[in-house]
């Protein structure tokens, strides 16, 4: 809802709304569960608007990488940032122990893999970074002997 095929954001007011719905119901199941729905409720909006960010910030980096802008270092960092951000977010809908919240999301998040981005590269990884810049090194060299 609000995306495209390639999960590009084509409605916000959309986006909005299906965050907004998911975590009437998240409230909704809480507060059925014999839970307290405001707290279900806050911990879905969170999580929805960590999730819209963090797809935001690995759209513009996966932008970056494939203008050639970032090197494999500079892109393993930001997409770690990226993810540590979207973990703060989640953070917010936890005030009872924000702490365990963050860490038990920041480490899930590094666990397991992303999910899936239509246009999104797959996670980089420092040494096949390295790697690869060696080997389009030594291409470069011979290219230029011959």
């Amino acid at each position: 809802m609000g995306l495209d095929a390639a999960g590009n954001v084509t409605s916000y007011a959309q986006r909005a709304l299906a965050i907004t719905g998911q975590a009437t119901l998240q409230g909704a199941l809480q507060r059925l569960a014999g839970g307290d729905f405001k707290q279900g409720f806050s911990a879905a909006v969170a999580s929805g608007l960590a999730g819209e960010v963090t797809r935001g910030l690995q759209a513009d980096i996966a932008a970056q990488v494939s203008a050639g802008k970032l090197s494999g270092a500079e892109t393993s960092m930001y997409r770690l940032l990226a993810q540590a951000t979207g973990s703060a977010i989640r953070t917010l809908g936890h005030p009872n122990d924000a702490g365990f919240a963050f860490a038990q999301d920041f480490i899930s998040t590094l666990v397991q893999p992303p999910p899936a981005a239509a246009a999104a590269p797959a996670p980089s990884n420092a040494q096949a970074d390295f790697r690869a810049q060696e080997i389009a090194q030594q291409n470069e060299t011979e290219a230029r002997a011959s």
